[in-house]
């Protein structure tokens, strides 16, 4: 006689792939040559406006309700950077703008958000006179404020260098940290090494390389992150992608997206070898990808930008360094070459703004949009368990034939103790427990309302087991 098979719910925590849908919201700008770098509440009115540079300008538009304004011109500066920050610690945020110009007459310069009614201030100049190509801003020397990280231009290639934030100016000289025989690019802040201060990461000559902070802004010589195989590589980002409290380093190189976990807890802290999330495909050639956590499961997804196949695609993070298939969000994007995350509708979760080629376009979450009647939540390759929100009926689905069957309930949320019969075979239905079993087996079978109407997902997944 040949051996039934039991088949349980597991707890889907780790494996549920709850599609995250993204709306096109449609363009806020035309221009093929405007990126969109911050998301911000410009003028205090609790909407998220937008800032952008071009070719020759810095603009912010107005959000009202979701629609944007024309351009407002901060500045007529051909800007090489721009970061959105709160420089002058007033509870607004402000931007400061580098740029290059090829006579030497370049600046780094901060626009003071006033009260937030008015917009940006006018001009002040922090460093003039230098070509920077890349700045990023936290408090390097543990007193509260946000210091600058730069890069500048030399007559004998290149200096990183920071300076201090004293009350809403730049201390005067910089401090050097490391000087380069050609040109890094690149630079990321976090804590690396897990000491509780701010540390670099740069790119330069085929490598990733690091310099440890060691809290009070003295930096020590750079340390080896990673050795390239290959020079074509994307901004990089520092983020906890298997949630172990450390920050690991995520890019992209020829079309394939690697990370490298941050092994910082061990005897020799640093990066361990490259893990492939995705190669090449026709769906996914990545450049600058982003992080997210575009389904609120308190892991980092991954939006890539796909400059060969003009499409915007999201990679869920299944919490463990594991990521599911690639979902396109976006096609017929001609060169997206830069995405940004914020909350246009003040609803808590996260919608896109993606410039290229083909202008800026929003791209809507709609996570916490009304649920539809009906969900199905897989729980594995062949199976799924559907949940009707306006009754509480839950059925599964299964392309194996299932013989026997049991289903707990972790929460004790069952409200119902009706069984239902399957071909005369056993039912047995007791508070938290259903038991099903059919020698025929069964494709597709139907609880009844065994949970309360209008769970959530994560209610759902978290009851049953």
């Amino acid at each position: 006689m040949r051996k039934s098979r039991t088949a349980r719910f597991e707890f889907l925590e780790s494996r549920k792939l709850l599609t995250v849908n993204y709306l096109d919201a449609g363009s806020v700008a035309d221009s093929s040559t405007e990126l969109v770098v911050a998301g911000i509440d410009v003028n205090a009115d609790r909407q998220i406006d937008l800032v952008s540079f071009g070719a020759s300008s810095v603009v912010w538009r107005t959000n009202s309700s979701g629609e944007f304004s024309s351009p407002i011109t901060i500045a007529n500066v051909s800007a090489s950077d721009v970061v959105a920050v709160d420089f002058d610690a007033d509870g607004d945020t402000d931007l400061l703008t580098s740029s290059v110009v090829t006579n030497g007459l370049g600046e780094i310069a901060w626009y003071s958000n006033g009260d937030g009614a008015a917009g940006f201030g006018a001009k002040t100049s922090l460093i003039a006179n230098v070509n920077v190509s890349d700045i990023e801003l936290a408090d390097l020397d543990g007193d509260g404020d946000r210091d600058l990280v730069g890069l500048r231009s030399t007559d004998m290639g290149a200096e990183m260098f920071w300076a201090a934030n004293q009350n809403g100016s730049l201390q005067l000289p910089t401090v050097t940290i490391d000087v380069f025989s050609s040109q890094p690019r690149n630079l990321k802040l976090g804590d690396i090494d897990g000491d509780g201060d701010i540390d670099i990461l740069g790119w330069n000559n085929d490598t990733f390389q690091w310099w440890a902070n060691n809290g009070s802004g003295i930096f020590g010589d750079s340390q080896l992150a990673v050795d390239l195989e290959s020079a074509q590589v994307s901004e990089p980002r520092l983020v906890d992608l298997n949630n172990d409290d450390a920050l690991d380093l995520l890019y992209s190189s020829i079309g394939t997206l690697y990370w490298h976990a941050n092994n910082q807890s061990n005897a020799s802290p640093g990066f361990g070898p490259a893990q492939t999330i995705k190669e090449t495909s026709a769906v996914l050639a990545a450049t600058a990808p982003i992080v997210v956590d575009a389904d609120a499961d308190d892991d980092q997804d991954i939006i890539a930008l796909s400059t060969t196949g003009n499409q915007v695609v999201s990679i869920e993070n299944l919490g463990d360094g594991t990521f599911g298939p690639e979902q396109v969000l976006l096609e017929n994007f001609s060169f997206p070459s830069k995405a940004i995350t914020f909350s246009i509708d003040n609803d808590a979760d996260q919608d896109l703004l993606v410039s290229g080629l083909s202008g800026t376009r929003i791209l809507a979450n709609q996570r916490n949009q009304p649920a539809l009647e009906e969900v199905s939540i897989s729980i594995g390759a062949q199976s799924a368990v559907v949940y009707d929100r306006a009754t509480g009926n839950v059925r599964l689905e299964t392309a194996a034939p299932i013989r026997t069957l049991e289903v707990l309930s972790r929460e004790a949320r069952f409200v119902t103790s009706a069984a239902e019969n399957l071909s005369g075979e056993d039912d047995i239905v007791r508070i938290g427990r259903i038991f099903k079993s059919n020698d025929t087996g069964f494709n597709d079978v139907s609880f009844g309302n065994i949970l309360p109407s209008g769970l959530s997902d994560e209610d759902v997944i978290a009851d049953l087991v």
